[in-house]
């Protein structure tokens, strides 16, 4: 068993997530320390950090462009900073919240001392509009396998997470030979990107593919963002057989 004093630091990337950011903040309330690098947000998200205490803002820039080689550094090496004022480090995205019926400090107490990593279960999450029913997270979705994530790992049995772009596969490096990734069909990744009408996120698409990098387009980065029929298709597919996944 783990101390039950284990302590948590979050660790995101952001840019223009004014609408969303309020939610991200509350479920991770629990966390030591939230490190946000923003990425020199034009809307209201700094000011929203700024009213958490826990919340810690790294700016940097990118030339207004989406980076994604950037956006892998900083998760696969950020971290390293604070490993030694925190137990457990979460790296997600804005539009990802990781969930456990105990509580994800509850949770991790279950855990054998040998677990290092614990892989969730990825879930797309459904609303036709979020802004309706404002303070209130959908609950319905649908299973998506791709969206997987080994999300939650301990600093003293990590070295490296050798995160890939995207971060939904890695290939830890442990400490420690003993040092295990664990799975558990309760511990889920959330993410909240279908809660807005059809129109509204088609006109978000349109601008992040504006924002694509050189470095991306020439890697193949960030290319759902042009690929609006998938898109369309994803949506009506999550509107007609999302079902509920948790219990909020």
């Amino acid at each position: 068993m783990n101390s039950s004093s284990s302590s948590f630091y979050v660790l995101t990337i952001c840019w223009n997530e004014e609408f969303f950011l309020p939610y991200f903040l509350r479920h991770y309330a629990f966390a030591t320390k939230i490190v946000i690098f923003d990425n020199m947000s034009s809307d209201n998200s700094v000011a929203i950090m700024k009213q958490y205490p826990n919340v810690e803002i790294c700016p940097y820039h990118t030339n207004a462009q989406i980076r994604d080689d950037i956006y892998l550094e900083i998760k696969n090496h950020a971290w390293k900073q604070f490993a030694h004022l925190c137990d457990w480090v979460i790296v997600v995205d804005i539009d990802e919240l990781i969930y456990h019926p105990l509580g994800i400090p509850a949770f991790v107490q279950t855990l054998a001392p040998h677990v290092a990593v614990v892989k969730c279960a990825g879930y797309e999450m459904f609303s036709p509009d979020l802004s309706l029913n404002v303070g209130a997270l959908p609950t319905n979705g649908y299973p998506a396998v791709k969206l997987d994530k080994q999300a939650l790992f301990n600093t003293k049995l990590v070295k490296e997470m050798n995160y890939l772009t995207g971060c939904h596969e890695a290939f830890p490096r442990m400490t420690s030979r003993l040092g295990t990734t664990y799975t558990h069909s309760d511990f889920k990744m959330l993410h909240y990107k279908f809660i807005h009408p059809l129109p509204k996120m088609i006109q978000r698409y349109k601008l992040m593919a504006q924002r694509l990098s050189p470095q991306n387009r020439q890697n193949g980065w960030g290319f759902h963002y042009n690929n609006m029929q998938s898109l369309i298709l994803k949506y009506n597919m999550l509107q007609k057989c999302h079902q509920n996944i948790i219990l909020l």
